[in-house]
Parts: C-alpha cells; structure tokens; sequence
C-alpha cells in the first residue's frame, strides 16, 4: 500500500526522513571528503538508521553498486526496509526502439540487485521519460502485478512537477527543494499538492553539500556561488546555528513536504542530521530571513549538472 503521509508536528518530524543512499554507490557531492564509504560503514549507517525508525531508503539504477550493497545487507543481516528505485536513466532517448524491453529490464535488474520480489515504489529518473506512453505503461503494469506499489517520477523543473502533481495515477513525486531552490515556492506548485494524494519527497536538502561548503574551499569552477555562500553563512551565524541546521530546519518548515530524502557519507553524519531533525523547531523568523535574501536564484547556482 502508498505510505501515508506524514503529520509534520515535532513529535512525527523523525517520520519525514527518508534515507538517501547514492553515496552507498559512488563518490558523490561537492563536499563530500570522505568519498564512497566501505560496505563495513554501510552496514553501521543501516543499522543506525533502523534503530531511528528510519525504514524507507531511496536508491536508483545509477547510484553505483548502492543497490548491491542494500541487497547485501537486508539479506545477510535480516533486517527489512521499504524500498524505492529508478530507473535507468535516458531509456526513451537511447533506446528508442526497445522502451518496453529496457524499462523491465531495468526495474528486473534493480529488484535482483536488491534481493527482492516487490519493491514500495519505482521513479522514473528521467523526467521527459515520463511523457512516454510505454514507458509508464510498464510501471503501471508493474503496480496493477503488485510488484511495484507505487510509482512516480524524480523531477527537476518546474514545469514537469506542476505536470506530475496534477498526476491521480502516479503516487510518488520528487522534487528538490533547498534554501538556494525555492522555484516550488513562486508557483502553484504547493496548492495542487494539498488536492492532491500524492506524496513528495524533497531530495537535495543540502545541495549536494554546497550549503555545508566553507566558501574559502570552493573550487575555482564553482567561484560563482562565493557572494551566495557567505551571505548564508552569515546568516547561519546571525542565528547561532550551523549550516547544517539551517539547512535542515528551512526543509522541514515546509509542512507540506512529506518526506525529506537525506543522504550521508558517514555514519556521523546521519548521527549529526538525526540530532538536528530531533530538536527540530519552527523558526519563522529564520525561513522569513533565507525566503527574502535567496528567492528566485540564477540556475547555475541550484543546478549541480551546470556546475561544471
């Protein structure tokens, strides 16, 4: 059955989280310096996951060996989570003639991977995959088989969030929503959410470890963001909190979010994410602060594929 959502008040804010694993699979993040962590911290993150109530991961097709490794540990440790997939990315555009064939073969790869026989939900991991009509007839026909129990989409414009929402047949929606994108916010977005029974989860909370990055690290390629990174960390200092907080703290004031997809190289950082989610409190003045000074950003600066 579709999770339900999740009521947002402080005693239910540890339900919102959804742990993100692309870093289980690959070397992944502009701040990450750790880098692909060992199957050995795999395990402890898991662990320490499962001991917080944390029981729904999100992987992918394209996330490395990420769905290997889950599949390693829900089988040799006994332990079960709600799992959500993608896709492989770009069937449509280079698989013009075999969609169908590609888009099971790919959902068949990811289940053998991850040591199971049905899966929560199923994202399709290219967003223009979602205008073709055979590509979402197999993952209907993959949900109406019970294989899959809910489907959806991983989007990044705009344009195809409004789409998706407006979607009764698809459950799942992610989007990514962060101090420097708060795109969602200058449209309708939110208001067909709330008539809607679908469930957004936000992805790229920390985007992709820029807001946590000290901008006197910023390489060279990526000076662009400097002006924007000390001004939120000023603010972060103006209220006694660090970037990672504040980062956190600004998702979550999104009531209407129902998951945040939080992903960690370390087990540490899943430990430090887990604290701040735990004493999370509304602080309008703060959200009031990061809407007014970072609404409306240019596109390089939210959009990592630009970065390079």
């Amino acid at each position: 059955m579709r999770i339900q959502k999740k009521e947002t008040d402080k005693d239910n804010v540890l339900k919102r989280i959804c742990l993100g694993t692309v870093q289980f699979g690959l070397d992944y993040g502009v701040n990450n310096d750790n880098g692909k962590p060992a199957y050995e911290e795999v395990k402890d993150i898991l662990h320490y996951a499962s001991s917080k109530n944390i029981d729904l991961l999100d992987t992918a097709w394209a996330y490395g060996d990420a769905e290997n490794r889950i599949g390693k540990f829900i089988a040799s440790e006994d332990q079960a989570f709600s799992l959500i997939t993608k896709v492989r990315p770009n069937i449509v555009s280079e698989h013009p003639k075999s969609i169908i064939y590609e888009t099971e073969k790919s959902i068949n790869e990811s289940m053998e991977r991850l040591g199971v026989d049905k899966i929560n939900g199923c994202l399709l991991h290219t967003p223009s995959d979602y205008y073709n009509d055979e590509v979402m007839k197999v993952l209907r026909s993959y949900k109406q088989k019970g294989i899959i129990e809910n489907i959806g989409v991983s989007i990044y414009e705009v344009e195809d969030a409004l789409n998706v929402v407006k979607d009764n047949s698809v459950d799942y929606l992610q989007v990514m929503y962060n101090v420097f994108d708060q795109r969602l916010d200058e449209v309708e977005f939110w208001k067909y959410k709330q008539k809607s029974d679908v469930v957004v989860f936000a992805r790229s909370v920390f985007l992709q470890g820029l807001l946590t990055m000290n901008p006197d690290k910023l390489p060279v390629k990526m000076k662009f963001a400097d002006k924007y990174l000390r001004r939120y960390r000023e603010i972060c200092n103006q209220f006694n909190k660090t970037p990672q907080e504040v980062a956190l703290i600004f998702a979550l004031s999104k009531k209407e979010i129902d998951y945040l997809v939080l992903g960690v190289d370390s087990l540490e950082q899943l430990k430090e994410n887990m604290r701040i989610v735990e004493n999370y409190e509304d602080n309008s003045q703060l959200i009031n602060c990061l809407m007014e000074e970072f609404s409306m950003l240019e596109k390089a600066i939210y959009f990592p594929s630009l970065w390079s």
